[in-house]
C-alpha cells in the first residue's frame, strides 16, 4: 500500500495550518471525501470525476450509489477493498488506498 502525502483541507476546503505550517498528511481520506461530494463537471481539469453522493439520498436501494462510488474511486487510482452502506444508520464504510 502506497501512502501519498497532500495538503490537508478541512470540511470547508480551507487549508489546515498546524504550528504555523501547512499540514501535509495521507491524502486518501481527503480525496475520497472530495470524490463523494463532487459532481461531474465541477473540476475543470478533471470534468468526469465525481460521485455526487447527495443525488442518491432518495433512492430506495443503495446499489447504484455503491457502484458509482466504487467506479469513481477506482478511476482516481484507489484500490477498494471494502465498500458498504448501512441503511439503518446511514453509515458508509470505505476501505481503500492508492496502489
Amino acid at each position: 500500500m502506497r501512502v501519498q502525502g497532500d495538503i490537508v483541507t478541512d470540511d470547508n476546503g480551507d487549508i489546515v495550518i498546524a504550528d504555523g505550517d501547512i499540514l501535509v498528511a495521507d491524502c486518501t481520506p481527503l480525496h475520497t471525501r472530495d470524490i463523494l461530494r463532487t459532481h461531474r463537471g465541477e473540476y475543470k481539469q478533471h470534468p468526469t470525476i465525481g460521485a455526487g453522493i447527495e443525488n442518491f439520498t432518495d433512492d430506495e436501494s443503495s446499489e447504484d450509489m455503491l457502484r458509482t462510488i466504487r467506479k469513481e474511486l477506482i478511476k482516481d487510482g484507489q484500490k477498494v477493498q471494502t465498500l458498504r452502506y448501512n441503511q439503518t444508520n446511514g453509515q458508509l464504510q470505505i476501505n481503500s488506498w492508492y496502489e
